[in-house]
Protein backbone atom coordinates (compact mmCIF):
# COMPACT_ATOMS: atom_id res chain seq x y z
CA UNK A 1 0.00 0.00 0.00
CA UNK A 2 3.06 2.20 0.25
CA UNK A 3 3.67 1.82 -3.51
CA UNK A 4 2.03 4.36 -5.87
CA UNK A 5 -0.06 1.58 -7.44
CA UNK A 6 -1.49 0.60 -4.06
CA UNK A 7 -2.45 4.20 -3.39
CA UNK A 8 -4.17 4.62 -6.76
CA UNK A 9 -5.57 1.14 -7.43
CA UNK A 10 -6.34 -0.35 -4.01
CA UNK A 11 -6.99 2.23 -1.30
CA UNK A 12 -9.58 4.39 -3.15
CA UNK A 13 -11.68 1.29 -3.89
CA UNK A 14 -11.46 0.05 -0.30
CA UNK A 15 -12.46 3.46 1.07
CA UNK A 16 -15.49 3.42 -1.23
CA UNK A 17 -16.43 -0.12 -0.22
CA UNK A 18 -16.23 0.82 3.46
CA UNK A 19 -18.78 3.56 2.75
CA UNK A 20 -21.01 0.86 1.26
CA UNK A 21 -21.02 -0.85 4.68
CA UNK A 22 -18.30 -3.47 4.26
CA UNK A 23 -15.80 -4.24 7.05
CA UNK A 24 -12.34 -4.79 5.60
CA UNK A 25 -9.13 -6.38 6.77
CA UNK A 26 -6.20 -5.63 4.46
CA UNK A 27 -3.23 -8.00 4.16
CA UNK A 28 -0.37 -6.67 2.05
CA UNK A 29 3.35 -7.11 1.42
CA UNK A 30 5.46 -3.96 1.64
CA UNK A 31 8.92 -3.07 0.33
CA UNK A 32 11.21 -2.06 3.19
CA UNK A 33 12.25 1.41 2.03
CA UNK A 34 8.80 2.58 0.97
CA UNK A 35 7.30 1.13 4.16
CA UNK A 36 9.69 3.15 6.28
CA UNK A 37 8.90 6.32 4.34
CA UNK A 38 5.11 6.04 4.21
CA UNK A 39 4.08 3.72 7.06
CA UNK A 40 2.59 6.47 9.24
CA UNK A 41 0.73 8.12 6.36
CA UNK A 42 -0.89 4.86 5.20
CA UNK A 43 -1.66 3.77 8.76
CA UNK A 44 -3.44 7.07 9.36
CA UNK A 45 -5.47 6.85 6.12
CA UNK A 46 -6.58 3.29 6.88
CA UNK A 47 -7.36 4.03 10.53
CA UNK A 48 -9.68 6.86 9.43
CA UNK A 49 -11.65 4.29 7.43
CA UNK A 50 -11.58 1.63 10.17
CA UNK A 51 -9.65 -0.73 7.92
CA UNK A 52 -7.52 -3.22 9.83
CA UNK A 53 -4.14 -3.31 8.04
CA UNK A 54 -1.72 -6.23 8.40
CA UNK A 55 1.47 -5.33 6.48
CA UNK A 56 4.11 -8.03 5.95
CA UNK A 57 7.68 -7.53 4.68
CA UNK A 58 8.17 -8.27 0.98
CA UNK A 59 11.28 -10.22 0.02
CA UNK A 60 12.60 -10.02 -3.53
CA UNK A 61 15.56 -12.39 -3.46
CA UNK A 62 16.61 -15.04 -4.03
CA UNK A 63 14.14 -15.59 -6.88
CA UNK A 64 11.46 -18.26 -6.39
CA UNK A 65 12.65 -19.09 -2.86
CA UNK A 66 11.67 -15.62 -1.62
CA UNK A 67 8.23 -16.00 -3.24
CA UNK A 68 7.72 -19.38 -1.56
CA UNK A 69 8.68 -17.85 1.78
CA UNK A 70 6.28 -14.91 1.34
CA UNK A 71 3.49 -17.21 0.20
CA UNK A 72 3.82 -19.39 3.28
CA UNK A 73 3.74 -16.30 5.48
CA UNK A 74 0.67 -15.07 3.60
CA UNK A 75 -1.21 -18.36 4.16
CA UNK A 76 -0.27 -18.50 7.83
CA UNK A 77 -1.29 -14.87 8.48
CA UNK A 78 -4.51 -15.14 6.46
CA UNK A 79 -5.57 -18.27 8.34
CA UNK A 80 -4.93 -16.56 11.68
CA UNK A 81 -6.91 -13.51 10.57
CA UNK A 82 -9.81 -15.71 9.54
CA UNK A 83 -9.85 -17.49 12.90
CA UNK A 84 -9.96 -14.12 14.65
CA UNK A 85 -12.42 -12.35 12.35
CA UNK A 86 -14.37 -14.97 10.41
CA UNK A 87 -14.69 -12.91 7.21
CA UNK A 88 -17.06 -13.96 4.40
CA UNK A 89 -15.00 -13.19 1.28
CA UNK A 90 -11.35 -13.05 0.31
CA UNK A 91 -10.80 -10.45 -2.42
CA UNK A 92 -7.49 -11.53 -3.96
CA UNK A 93 -5.58 -9.26 -6.32
CA UNK A 94 -3.31 -11.44 -8.42
CA UNK A 95 -2.38 -15.10 -8.65
CA UNK A 96 -0.41 -15.71 -5.45
CA UNK A 97 -3.01 -14.01 -3.24
CA UNK A 98 -5.74 -15.97 -5.08
CA UNK A 99 -3.91 -19.22 -4.38
CA UNK A 100 -3.95 -18.22 -0.72
CA UNK A 101 -7.65 -17.39 -1.03
CA UNK A 102 -8.25 -20.81 -2.57
CA UNK A 103 -6.54 -22.39 0.43
CA UNK A 104 -8.91 -20.49 2.74
CA UNK A 105 -11.87 -21.57 0.64
CA UNK A 106 -10.93 -25.25 0.86
CA UNK A 107 -10.11 -25.12 4.56
CA UNK A 108 -12.80 -22.75 5.88
CA UNK A 109 -15.34 -22.34 3.07
CA UNK A 110 -14.57 -18.64 2.50
CA UNK A 111 -15.88 -17.27 -0.83
CA UNK A 112 -13.11 -16.45 -3.34
CA UNK A 113 -13.05 -13.37 -5.57
CA UNK A 114 -10.19 -13.82 -8.06
CA UNK A 115 -9.26 -10.28 -9.17
CA UNK A 116 -6.70 -11.49 -11.67
CA UNK A 117 -5.07 -8.19 -12.80
CA UNK A 118 -3.75 -9.82 -16.00
CA UNK A 119 -2.26 -13.07 -17.34
CA UNK A 120 0.49 -13.15 -14.73
CA UNK A 121 2.46 -16.30 -15.73
CA UNK A 122 2.52 -15.12 -19.35
CA UNK A 123 3.53 -11.62 -18.27
CA UNK A 124 6.54 -13.06 -16.44
CA UNK A 125 7.65 -14.91 -19.57
CA UNK A 126 6.95 -12.12 -22.08
CA UNK A 127 8.52 -9.55 -19.75
CA UNK A 128 11.77 -11.55 -19.75
CA UNK A 129 11.59 -12.37 -16.03
CA UNK A 130 11.04 -16.11 -16.53
CA UNK A 131 13.15 -17.47 -19.39
CA UNK A 132 11.50 -20.74 -20.42
CA UNK A 133 14.78 -21.95 -21.91
CA UNK A 134 15.86 -22.28 -18.27
CA UNK A 135 14.39 -25.62 -17.06
CA UNK A 136 13.58 -24.19 -13.61
CA UNK A 137 11.58 -21.26 -14.98
CA UNK A 138 9.86 -23.56 -17.47
CA UNK A 139 8.68 -25.72 -14.55
CA UNK A 140 7.59 -22.62 -12.62
CA UNK A 141 5.65 -21.28 -15.60
CA UNK A 142 3.68 -24.48 -16.17
CA UNK A 143 3.07 -24.86 -12.44
CA UNK A 144 1.35 -21.46 -12.37
CA UNK A 145 -0.61 -22.22 -15.55
CA UNK A 146 -1.99 -25.27 -13.74
CA UNK A 147 -2.77 -23.09 -10.74
CA UNK A 148 -4.49 -20.62 -13.07
CA UNK A 149 -6.83 -23.38 -14.22
CA UNK A 150 -7.56 -24.39 -10.61
CA UNK A 151 -8.34 -20.78 -9.67
CA UNK A 152 -10.84 -20.34 -12.47
CA UNK A 153 -12.51 -23.60 -11.50
CA UNK A 154 -12.62 -22.70 -7.80
CA UNK A 155 -13.37 -18.97 -7.83
CA UNK A 156 -16.86 -17.79 -6.90
CA UNK A 157 -16.31 -14.67 -9.02
CA UNK A 158 -13.58 -13.41 -11.37
CA UNK A 159 -12.62 -9.87 -12.36
CA UNK A 160 -10.76 -9.10 -15.59
CA UNK A 161 -9.33 -5.67 -16.29
CA UNK A 162 -10.35 -5.79 -19.95
CA UNK A 163 -13.04 -7.08 -22.27
CA UNK A 164 -10.24 -8.33 -24.54
CA UNK A 165 -8.88 -10.44 -21.69
CA UNK A 166 -12.33 -11.78 -20.86
CA UNK A 167 -12.88 -12.87 -24.48
CA UNK A 168 -9.57 -14.75 -24.47
CA UNK A 169 -10.39 -16.50 -21.18
CA UNK A 170 -13.82 -17.56 -22.41
CA UNK A 171 -12.22 -19.29 -25.40
CA UNK A 172 -9.93 -21.49 -23.29
CA UNK A 173 -11.09 -25.12 -23.68
CA UNK A 174 -11.48 -25.82 -19.95
CA UNK A 175 -13.59 -22.67 -19.50
CA UNK A 176 -16.35 -24.18 -21.65
CA UNK A 177 -17.56 -26.21 -18.66
CA UNK A 178 -17.01 -23.51 -16.00
CA UNK A 179 -19.92 -21.22 -15.14
CA UNK A 180 -17.97 -18.69 -13.05
CA UNK A 181 -19.11 -15.14 -13.73
CA UNK A 182 -16.36 -12.88 -15.14
CA UNK A 183 -16.85 -9.15 -14.57
CA UNK A 184 -14.80 -6.45 -16.30
CA UNK A 185 -13.52 -3.62 -14.09
CA UNK A 186 -10.69 -1.58 -15.66
CA UNK A 187 -8.11 0.43 -13.74
CA UNK A 188 -10.16 3.45 -12.71
CA UNK A 189 -9.11 6.90 -11.56
CA UNK A 190 -10.18 9.13 -8.70
CA UNK A 191 -11.45 12.13 -10.66
CA UNK A 192 -11.67 14.22 -7.52
CA UNK A 193 -7.87 13.91 -7.38
CA UNK A 194 -7.12 14.04 -11.10
CA UNK A 195 -8.86 17.34 -11.70
CA UNK A 196 -7.91 20.93 -12.55
CA UNK A 197 -8.88 21.93 -9.00
CA UNK A 198 -5.91 19.91 -7.74
CA UNK A 199 -3.39 21.94 -9.73
CA UNK A 200 -1.25 24.07 -7.45
CA UNK A 201 -0.35 27.07 -9.62
CA UNK A 202 2.52 28.34 -7.46
CA UNK A 203 4.09 24.86 -7.27
CA UNK A 204 3.63 24.42 -11.01
CA UNK A 205 5.47 27.68 -11.66
CA UNK A 206 8.22 26.56 -9.31
CA UNK A 207 8.58 23.24 -11.15
CA UNK A 208 8.66 25.05 -14.51
CA UNK A 209 11.54 27.19 -13.25
CA UNK A 210 13.32 24.16 -11.80
CA UNK A 211 13.07 22.26 -15.10
CA UNK A 212 13.77 25.28 -17.28
CA UNK A 213 10.43 25.13 -19.10
CA UNK A 214 9.77 28.26 -21.17
CA UNK A 215 6.37 29.54 -22.34
CA UNK A 216 7.24 28.56 -25.93
CA UNK A 217 8.06 24.94 -25.02
CA UNK A 218 5.75 22.14 -26.14
CA UNK A 219 5.66 19.43 -23.47
CA UNK A 220 5.15 15.74 -24.19
CA UNK A 221 4.88 13.83 -20.92
CA UNK A 222 5.41 10.24 -19.87
CA UNK A 223 3.86 9.27 -16.54
CA UNK A 224 5.09 6.43 -14.32
CA UNK A 225 7.89 3.92 -14.11
CA UNK A 226 9.29 2.40 -17.28
CA UNK A 227 9.88 -1.20 -16.17
CA UNK A 228 9.62 -4.28 -18.39
CA UNK A 229 6.65 -3.27 -20.50
CA UNK A 230 7.08 0.35 -21.52
CA UNK A 231 9.06 0.78 -24.71
CA UNK A 232 11.54 3.56 -23.96
CA UNK A 233 13.61 3.27 -27.19
CA UNK A 234 10.47 3.45 -29.34
CA UNK A 235 9.09 6.38 -27.35
CA UNK A 236 12.38 8.21 -27.87
CA UNK A 237 12.20 7.44 -31.60
CA UNK A 238 8.72 8.95 -31.66
CA UNK A 239 10.01 12.03 -29.86
CA UNK A 240 12.83 12.44 -32.42
CA UNK A 241 10.22 12.52 -35.18
CA UNK A 242 8.13 15.01 -33.18
CA UNK A 243 11.18 17.26 -32.81
CA UNK A 244 11.49 17.46 -36.58
CA UNK A 245 7.98 18.92 -36.70
CA UNK A 246 8.06 20.99 -33.52
CA UNK A 247 11.60 21.91 -32.55
CA UNK A 248 10.37 23.51 -29.31
CA UNK A 249 9.18 20.12 -28.00
CA UNK A 250 10.55 18.63 -24.78
CA UNK A 251 9.91 15.17 -23.32
CA UNK A 252 9.04 15.20 -19.61
CA UNK A 253 9.33 11.96 -17.65
CA UNK A 254 7.22 12.09 -14.48
CA UNK A 255 8.96 9.15 -12.92
CA UNK A 256 11.08 7.90 -10.06
CA UNK A 257 13.19 5.84 -12.47
CA UNK A 258 16.93 6.38 -12.63
CA UNK A 259 17.48 9.68 -14.55
CA UNK A 260 20.89 8.49 -15.75
CA UNK A 261 19.31 5.48 -17.47
CA UNK A 262 16.80 7.67 -19.30
CA UNK A 263 19.43 10.22 -20.32
CA UNK A 264 21.76 7.46 -21.48
CA UNK A 265 19.07 6.00 -23.75
CA UNK A 266 18.28 9.48 -25.09
CA UNK A 267 21.96 10.15 -25.78
CA UNK A 268 22.19 6.91 -27.78
CA UNK A 269 19.34 8.28 -29.91
CA UNK A 270 21.23 11.59 -30.40
CA UNK A 271 18.54 13.53 -28.55
CA UNK A 272 19.94 16.72 -26.95
CA UNK A 273 20.17 16.53 -23.16
CA UNK A 274 18.16 19.72 -22.68
CA UNK A 275 15.21 18.15 -24.50
CA UNK A 276 14.77 15.46 -21.81
CA UNK A 277 13.23 16.52 -18.50
CA UNK A 278 12.86 14.18 -15.52
CA UNK A 279 10.90 14.84 -12.35
CA UNK A 280 9.77 12.38 -9.67
CA UNK A 281 6.47 13.04 -7.94
CA UNK A 282 4.42 11.73 -5.06
CA UNK A 283 0.76 11.04 -5.82
CA UNK A 284 -0.50 14.37 -4.47
CA UNK A 285 1.78 16.28 -6.87
CA UNK A 286 1.03 14.29 -10.04
CA UNK A 287 -1.94 16.43 -11.22
CA UNK A 288 0.14 19.60 -10.91
CA UNK A 289 3.09 18.21 -12.89
CA UNK A 290 0.84 16.53 -15.46
CA UNK A 291 -0.81 19.89 -16.12
CA UNK A 292 2.42 21.02 -17.80
CA UNK A 293 1.67 18.57 -20.65
CA UNK A 294 0.39 19.43 -24.12
CA UNK A 295 0.11 15.70 -24.84
CA UNK A 296 1.11 12.49 -23.10
CA UNK A 297 2.76 9.42 -24.61
CA UNK A 298 3.14 5.77 -23.74
CA UNK A 299 4.05 2.66 -25.74
CA UNK A 300 3.51 -0.80 -24.22
CA UNK A 301 4.77 -4.07 -25.70
CA UNK A 302 1.77 -5.39 -27.69
CA UNK A 303 2.16 -9.01 -26.61
CA UNK A 304 -0.40 -11.70 -25.72
CA UNK A 305 -0.42 -11.06 -21.97
CA UNK A 306 -1.01 -7.34 -22.42
CA UNK A 307 -4.47 -8.08 -23.85
CA UNK A 308 -5.50 -8.39 -20.21
CA UNK A 309 -3.88 -5.12 -19.09
CA UNK A 310 -5.49 -1.77 -18.36
CA UNK A 311 -2.95 1.08 -18.10
CA UNK A 312 -3.73 3.07 -14.94
CA UNK A 313 -2.08 6.16 -16.38
CA UNK A 314 -4.59 6.39 -19.26
CA UNK A 315 -7.56 7.17 -17.00
CA UNK A 316 -5.53 9.65 -14.96
CA UNK A 317 -4.11 11.56 -17.95
CA UNK A 318 -7.42 11.78 -19.81
CA UNK A 319 -9.05 12.81 -16.55
CA UNK A 320 -6.78 15.85 -16.53
CA UNK A 321 -8.01 16.75 -20.02
CA UNK A 322 -4.70 15.83 -21.67
CA UNK A 323 -4.67 13.94 -25.01
CA UNK A 324 -2.77 10.65 -25.23
CA UNK A 325 -0.82 8.99 -28.03
CA UNK A 326 -0.35 5.26 -27.46
CA UNK A 327 0.01 2.01 -29.41
CA UNK A 328 -2.44 -0.61 -30.59
CA UNK A 329 -2.64 -4.20 -29.34
CA UNK A 330 -2.95 -3.51 -25.62
CA UNK A 331 -6.09 -4.37 -23.63
CA UNK A 332 -9.15 -2.42 -24.76
CA UNK A 333 -7.17 0.53 -26.16
CA UNK A 334 -8.01 -0.27 -29.77
CA UNK A 335 -11.77 -0.10 -29.19
CA UNK A 336 -11.55 3.02 -27.03
CA UNK A 337 -9.24 5.00 -29.31
CA UNK A 338 -10.88 3.95 -32.58
CA UNK A 339 -14.22 5.13 -31.20
CA UNK A 340 -13.15 8.35 -29.48
CA UNK A 341 -9.63 9.27 -30.67
CA UNK A 342 -9.14 7.78 -34.16
CA UNK A 343 -5.60 8.15 -35.42
CA UNK A 344 -4.05 8.59 -31.98
CA UNK A 345 -2.92 4.95 -31.86
CA UNK A 346 0.34 3.85 -33.45
CA UNK A 347 -0.13 0.50 -35.22
CA UNK A 348 3.56 -0.14 -35.87
CA UNK A 349 6.73 1.34 -34.41
CA UNK A 350 7.89 3.07 -37.59
CA UNK A 351 8.60 6.68 -38.49
CA UNK A 352 5.75 6.57 -41.00
CA UNK A 353 3.28 5.62 -38.25
CA UNK A 354 4.72 8.26 -35.94
CA UNK A 355 4.28 10.99 -38.56
CA UNK A 356 0.67 9.90 -39.14
CA UNK A 357 -0.22 9.98 -35.43
CA UNK A 358 1.51 13.34 -34.93
CA UNK A 359 -0.33 14.84 -37.92
CA UNK A 360 -3.69 13.63 -36.57
CA UNK A 361 -2.90 15.02 -33.13
CA UNK A 362 -1.69 18.43 -34.32
CA UNK A 363 -4.79 18.85 -36.50
CA UNK A 364 -7.29 17.57 -33.95
CA UNK A 365 -9.81 19.73 -32.14
CA UNK A 366 -10.13 17.71 -28.93
CA UNK A 367 -10.80 19.83 -25.88
CA UNK A 368 -10.26 19.21 -22.17
CA UNK A 369 -13.97 18.69 -21.46
CA UNK A 370 -14.27 16.02 -24.16
CA UNK A 371 -11.15 14.18 -22.96
CA UNK A 372 -12.21 14.23 -19.32
CA UNK A 373 -15.78 13.16 -20.09
CA UNK A 374 -14.49 10.17 -22.05
CA UNK A 375 -12.35 9.12 -19.11
CA UNK A 376 -15.30 9.56 -16.74
CA UNK A 377 -17.44 7.37 -19.00
CA UNK A 378 -15.03 4.43 -18.99
CA UNK A 379 -12.87 4.76 -15.88
CA UNK A 380 -14.98 6.26 -13.10
CA UNK A 381 -13.83 5.16 -9.66
CA UNK A 382 -17.44 5.27 -8.48
CA UNK A 383 -18.43 2.81 -11.22
CA UNK A 384 -15.58 0.52 -10.22
CA UNK A 385 -16.59 0.64 -6.55
CA UNK A 386 -20.23 -0.06 -7.45
CA UNK A 387 -19.24 -3.08 -9.53
CA UNK A 388 -17.12 -4.51 -6.70
CA UNK A 389 -19.93 -3.79 -4.25
CA UNK A 390 -22.36 -5.73 -6.46
CA UNK A 391 -19.98 -8.72 -6.52
CA UNK A 392 -19.50 -8.58 -2.74
CA UNK A 393 -23.26 -8.52 -2.17
CA UNK A 394 -23.86 -11.38 -4.61
CA UNK A 395 -21.29 -13.51 -2.83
Amino acid sequence: MTDPLGQSQVLPYLFGLVKKGHQITLLSFEKEQRYKQQKKQIESLLAEQNIDWKPLPYTASPPIISSIKDFREMKKTAATLYKNKGFDITHCRGYLPAMCGNYLKKRFGVKLLFDMRGFWPDERVEGGIWNKSNPIFKIVYYYFKRQEKKLFKSADAVVSLTHAGKKIIEKWPYMQTIKTNISVIPCCADFNHFAEEKINISERDQIKNELGIQSKDFIISYLGSIGSWYMLPEMLDFFKVFLKIKSEAKLLFISHDNPEMIQREAKEKDIPTDKILIKGAQRDMVPTILSLSNVSLFFIKPVYSKQASSPTKLAEILGMGIPVIANAGVGDLDDLFNHHFPGFLVNEFTNEEYYKAIDVFLNSDLDKVQLRSTSLKYFSLEDGINKYNLIYNQL
